[in-house]
């Protein structure tokens, strides 16, 4: 026989028998009795081979609580449900087990009553695995309405069981996690109905949060949130993302913040995340003050660390500047010790012989004395006349007032001061310099630096020399040049000259003497109109002076 819909459930087959019971009400008459007893069989079969196949357990006790009936599948599951195996006719209590007899009994009896809501969810423990059964007992009714059966249903609800408690575990989770968080969480439609509501917050100074659930959330909220709710909700939609919003207001006259996050959710819905930030918006008002502060004082410690370097740097170069004065001063009156001690020395012994042997002396004597006493005194007035100048100089003295000067009339009035002097000597002074050539220089200073280097050409040329002295524009200065073809100097002396600590002083080719400070001199004045001064020489060939100062104002 084929046997269809082995898989009814329990009100199915409770509404089969039911229909059986009619259809043999029906067939009670006579003629219909052949048919009924094929019928009754071909149903009966049926029942009996959807009983025996289900995989549902199935268990019928009469009103005795004998057991008249059961499918093989309890018998194959009687370790998870039953204490032994089953037999009819024995009291279905004596397969209970002992800690489920009590909730068996209950619902067992209140099947006989008639009730058809009795079910009962029993717990088991198999090979270390939690097992669930869910059983429901079903009266049966007899043709005058009493209850003499109850038809026992017993389902694997194990799948079910886990689920709802991974739903619980999860539900309680979020719950613990929810009320752990100072927030309050509303979700709500896209309409603006809320939908779920949550707060641990003891306060909620945006709205009353007695009654949400139900509530439009652009009603309930300030009109000026709302607004910016509509648009946050629009961006959201969007870009499917998650937006921020900051509300700020006045709350007991002190200012207040709340942060919104607004999530996309499925549905049409949003989360709304509303959290008080007033704590710390405060803070970050106050880092923001202590950084500005901070960097005032910064500001200020570089300042005064600048000021502080600054003055450091004064003192350092003040220290220089006075080891340096201490180096000239020594040095000056080391020159004017020296160089002033032979002067006086020739004065006071030729000036002497005269005093006490004039009546002995040849006139030809008388006038060589007084030669080598002229020559004294004007070295003499030469070398003070130079220490005046560079002491002034030095204690910055000196007035500096430039100007523009024509450079060959400077150089024809020196060599007009020095005419008598070159020609005794048989020396010729030549200039080449453009006449309309101009510089922008103190004209005392510049005049002193060429009276000294054009003097020193004289005095160190042998007779019948040449000094030439020129002038030439190089970029925006102009260079001096004062060549001559006398003695020349050694790499030694040239690297002394212009060195106040190397005091060089030589004779002349007539034995005119220097006084040392002449080119120390040059140096400052040219330095002072913002000009170098250098020389090359050949000894025995001659010597080239060169120095530079501005072709026009600076």
């Amino acid at each position: 026989m084929e046997i269809e819909n082995l898989e009814l459930s329990k009100e199915e087959l409770l509404e089969e028998i039911v229909r059986l019971r009619e259809e043999n009400e029906k067939l009670k008459s006579k003629e219909n009795i052949d048919f009924t007893k094929k019928a009754l069989s071909k149903i009966t079969s049926k029942l009996k081979a959807v009983f025996e196949n289900n995989t549902q357990s199935y268990l019928l006790i009469d009103n005795e609580f004998k057991i008249k009936a059961f499918n093989e599948t309890v018998n194959k599951r009687i370790k998870l449900v039953f204490s032994k195996k089953l037999e009819k006719g024995e009291s279905v209590f004596k397969y209970i087990r002992d800690e489920d007899l009590e909730k068996f009994q209950e619902n067992i009896v209140k099947a006989f009553e008639g009730d058809y809501a009795s079910d009962a969810e029993v717990k088991y423990v198999f090979r270390g695995k939690v097992l669930w059964y869910e059983f429901h007992f079903a009266p049966i009714l007899s043709e005058d309405g009493s209850v003499n059966e109850v038809f026992i249903n017993a389902q694997n609800i194990t799948g079910r069981k886990n689920t709802e408690e991974e739903l619980k575990f999860s539900e309680e989770k979020i719950r613990a996690i929810l009320e752990a968080i100072p927030d309050i969480v509303i979700r709500f439609e896209e309409t603006g109905e809320i939908v779920d509501y949550h707060s641990s917050r003891k306060d909620n100074p945006i709205f009353n949060s007695n009654k949400v659930i139900g509530e439009n959330i652009f009603q309930i909220f300030p009109k000026i949130l709302s607004k910016g709710l509509i648009y946050y909700i629009e961006k959201c939609k969007e870009d499917n993302s998650t937006q921020r919003i900051e509300y700020k207001f006045l709350k007991k006259g002190t200012e207040h913040y709340e942060e919104a996050r607004l999530v996309p959710i499925e549905n049409s819905q949003f989360l709304m995340i509303l959290r008080n930030v007033t704590t710390r918006k405060v803070a970050e008002t106050e880092l923001k003050r202590y950084v500005n502060e901070l960097q005032i004082h910064q500001a200020r410690l570089k300042d005064q660390s600048e000021k502080l370097k600054n003055v450091n740097d004064k003192l350092a170069k003040s220290e220089e500047s006075l080891k340096e004065l201490n180096i000239n001063k020594d040095k000056f009156f080391s020159i004017i010790a020296h160089d002033l001690k032979n002067p006086f020395n020739i004065l006071l012994g030729y000036t002497g012989l005269m005093v006490h042997e004039l009546e002995e002396l040849e006139p030809s004597e008388i006038k060589d004395f007084a030669s080598r006493i002229d020559n004294a005194a004007k070295n003499t007035f030469d070398l003070l006349d130079n220490l005046l100048e560079w002491a002034r100089i030095q204690r910055d003295r000196i007035e500096f007032t430039p100007k523009t000067c024509k450079v060959k009339d400077m150089v024809s009035e020196i060599f007009y001061t020095f005419k008598i002097l070159a020609t005794e000597k048989n020396i010729v002074l030549n200039k080449h310099i453009d006449k309309d050539l101009t510089i922008y220089a103190d004209e005392n200073m510049i005049l002193t630096v060429l009276r000294n280097l054009i003097s020193n050409a004289i005095k160190y040329t042998n007779e019948h020399g040449l000094i030439l002295v020129s002038a030439e524009v190089i970029g925006k200065e102009v260079k001096f040049s004062i060549s001559d073809n006398g003695v020349g100097m050694t790499d030694k002396t040239l690297s002394k000259i212009f060195k106040l600590e190397e005091h060089v002083t030589t004779h002349g080719t007539k034995n005119e003497r220097g006084t040392g400070l002449g080119l120390l001199l040059c140096k400052d004045f040219v330095e002072k109109n913002g000009g170098k001064i250098w020389a090359d020489s050949i000894e025995g060939k001659g010597s080239h002076f060169h120095f530079t100062v501005s072709k026009n104002k600076f």
